[in-house]
């Protein structure tokens, strides 16, 4: 395997089993992740029960680029005594974003975007640990490449919302599902009005108006999420939910927000609101349990 240093452009010759471990440069004595660089690596990988390939090195990028392969997808190459998930591999693929961060003295990476994500994601790489990739005048704070004072061909450079606008986005989306339950409880009012005539809890139509616009309240937020990344409150400030890595939310994290968010109200009576104001990209704690993040666009 040929690998070449990233800070002196150095070439070495390495043995294959090396692929994904930290290595030091024979020149000037960095530490980097090796990976070969040769394009004829050919790559499997298993889609179910299937096993796909062989791939080209690019094919194989490609596929991670786009999410088809992800950390957690097993994969094989010539080489490899078994197969094992992209993330055990070690940051092997050419992806086309590659990130570097300090660890104290030591500079570690390449690492594709996915796998970048990551280590954000878990905590290895903090707001304030340096980053640098291809594309950055110098080593930047991640929160500081996140805020985008750098401009940056691709990866998390997002601006984080204001308080000011979720505020005032969350009254919007409140004032909508509160007209919509009104109508829903006017309608039960008009077909079921002698269920009305007495106060009861327990009444069995009140519950079920109930329970309607308990789910079209979840499903205004879910699907508004999952599908546009935003309900009507955050679009008319242009505010966005994403991941860490800025990308849109699917329709389960957009429940599993709802859900953390449901917490936040009831369980912590909106203390977990407060979270927030204390963090340095305005996470709030529901965020912090779903791994989100609201942005402006």
């Amino acid at each position: 395997m040929i690998v070449i240093c990233p800070d002196c452009n150095s070439k070495a010759k390495l043995r294959d089993d090396l692929a994904g471990k930290t290595v030091r440069c024979p020149q000037c004595n960095s530490a980097f992740m090796a990976e070969a660089t040769a394009k004829t690596q050919k790559w499997y990988y298993a889609a179910g029960t299937e096993k796909v390939g062989p791939l080209s090195q690019g094919q194989f990028d490609e596929l991670v680029n786009n999410g088809t392969v992800s950390l957690e997808t097993l994969v094989w190459h010539k080489g490899m005594s078994e197969w094992q998930s992209l993330d055990q591999v070690g940051p092997v693929v050419e992806a086309k974003n590659k990130w570097y961060y300090a660890a104290g003295n030591e500079k570690i990476g390449p690492l594709a975007q996915q796998q970048f994500d990551k280590a954000v994601a878990d905590g290895v790489i903090s707001g304030e640990t340096l980053v640098w990739r291809k594309g950055l005048a110098d080593w930047q704070s991640l929160s500081e490449v996140q805020a985008g004072k750098v401009v940056t061909g691709a990866g998390p450079h997002l601006k984080y919302a204001g308080w000011g606008g979720r505020g005032v986005a969350k009254v919007i989306d409140m004032v909508f599902m509160l007209a919509l339950a009104g109508m829903v409880e006017g309608l039960s009012r008009k077909l079921f009005p002698a269920a009305y005539a007495t106060p009861d809890s327990l009444n069995p139509v009140f519950v079920a108006t109930m329970t309607l616009n308990m789910l079209l309240g979840i499903f205004y937020i879910t699907w508004f999420v999952g599908k546009f990344g935003a309900t009507p409150g955050k679009m008319a400030f242009k505010l966005k939910i994403v991941k860490p890595s800025g990308a849109k939310l699917g329709y389960g994290q957009a429940f599993g927000r709802y859900c953390g968010e449901f917490i936040v109200v009831f369980l912590t009576l909106m203390i977990g609101y407060l979270f927030g104001l204390f963090d340095s990209q305005k996470r709030t704690l529901h965020d912090r349990l779903c791994n989100t993040r609201v942005i402006a666009i």
